[in-house]
């Protein structure tokens, strides 16, 4: 019989050669799997409001992921992933109530392309610095608790 951490890893490897990962909302649970960091030329990830648990595996070959949401799961989190910034073409970043806490690090504005980032329902409480070198895209950051 099949685990589901060893259906989620072939389910990522069937999408090798998808642009496109819609799996929100799917009572999904567990770990997410590391083998998402292989779907080089995935443009949207949605990972939303499932039961997820774990952290957040490190996505940075995902150089064309566009759009990101780990929203509303149980994820294992203290600090935001340093990882986040080399994701050069992200625009929005969705990480909703996912445990966070600490302060948000400046590097998390640098990705270019980068327009909304949806940080609320976290544990963030530290004074917010957008650096000097932010995205000159960024239209709206939520911090709402």
């Amino acid at each position: 019989m099949e685990t589901s951490s060893q259906a989620k890893s072939r389910t990522a490897s069937a999408l090798l050669n998808h642009w496109q990962c819609y799996v929100d909302r799917n009572k999904l649970s567990g770990d997410i799997p590391s083998s998402l960091n292989n779907l080089t030329n995935l443009n949207e990830l949605y990972l939303a409001n499932n039961r997820l648990t774990g952290s957040l595996p490190n996505l940075a070959s995902l150089n064309s992921l566009y759009t990101l949401d780990v929203s509303n799961n149980t994820l294992e989190f203290s600090v935001i992933p340093s990882w986040l910034s080399s994701l050069r073409s992200l625009s929005p970043l969705r990480m909703e109530g996912i445990q966070l806490e600490g302060p948000i690090p400046i590097f998390l504005f640098s990705p270019t392309e980068l327009q909304t980032i949806n940080l609320k329902r976290n544990g963030i409480n530290e004074p917010l610095d957008f650096g000097t070198n932010y995205s000159e895209q960024l239209e709206f950051v939520d911090l709402q608790n």
